[in-house]
């Protein structure tokens, strides 16, 4: 995953080797941490988010959530359990925050966890509904709804407390997918998947679309990442590509 900052700073979010970050030479170098009590050296690192007063909120594959404050630059350690806020069970797969400033945490085997709390110490399971506790992603959009894939679940959005699959995602029921960005402009989903590539889930008028109408590449989609000026970065296990919605050029990284 990737991100950038408010204060500019790019940080890099690997599978198996931590955070890094990108500096003014555009040299890519470990990101220092300090006064915490986990390894980063080798952690898988899924999602990195910034809430609105600077704080990162980081989720680490079989290790949890860390959050590091805008006050102190460093990291402190949240254990995530449905049962305890002390003993972490949870592969955390991604983390992001409602309208209402509730957290949502989705996990790989655990399903979708909500807290009311910063501290996330009240971590409670919303899984009703839910077709597979196998959760990639969370996002919410512009309307506040919550948004969730699965590995072998599809695409579902939380309604009146239950998960459910829309009527015209019901050809995504059984995907497997790895990652989501959501375009508030367009009011639009990606999802990347493995096997069918990326798909583009229009939100206003109820169509999916595949990426692959635009251009070729690697069906077997990791991450998608939407950036401020609408255009679609995607990772697959063979390449890398931009898609720019306005033009509908999509063009591979080399």
């Amino acid at each position: 995953c990737v991100v950038e900052r408010r204060n500019g700073k790019v940080l890099l979010g690997t599978d198996s080797h931590g955070i890094w970050e990108m500096d003014e030479k555009e040299n890519i170098v470990p990101y220092p941490i300090a006064d915490h009590n986990i390894d980063m050296t080798y952690a898988k690192v899924r999602s990195i988010d910034e809430d609105d007063e600077g704080n990162m909120i980081i989720s680490l594959y079989q290790k949890g959530v860390l959050v590091v404050s805008n006050s102190r630059d460093n990291f402190a350690y949240m254990p995530v359990s449905p049962t305890s806020a002390q003993v972490n069970v949870a592969c955390i797969t991604a983390i992001t925050a409602d309208h209402e400033g509730n957290f949502w945490m989705c996990a790989d085997g655990c399903g979708v966890l909500k807290s009311t709390n910063a501290d996330l110490s009240d971590a409670k399971l919303v899984n009703d509904g839910l077709a597979s506790p196998l959760v990639q992603d969370i996002k919410v959009d512009k309307n506040g709804m919550v948004w969730v894939c699965s590995f072998g679940g599809g695409v579902q959005c939380l309604q009146n407390g239950r998960f459910i699959t829309p009527d015209w995602m019901q050809p995504l029921a059984n995907i497997l997918v790895m990652s989501m960005a959501y375009d508030p402009q367009r009011h639009w989903l990606y999802i990347s998947t493995n096997g069918a590539g990326v798909q583009i889930l229009d939100l206003v008028k109820h169509e999916i679309t595949p990426l692959t109408k635009y251009g070729d590449f690697n069906v077997w989609t990791m991450t998608v990442f939407c950036d401020a000026m609408g255009i679609l970065w995607c990772g697959t296990v063979s390449e890398s590509f931009w898609f720019n919605p306005m033009t509908l050029l999509l063009k591979t990284i080399t």
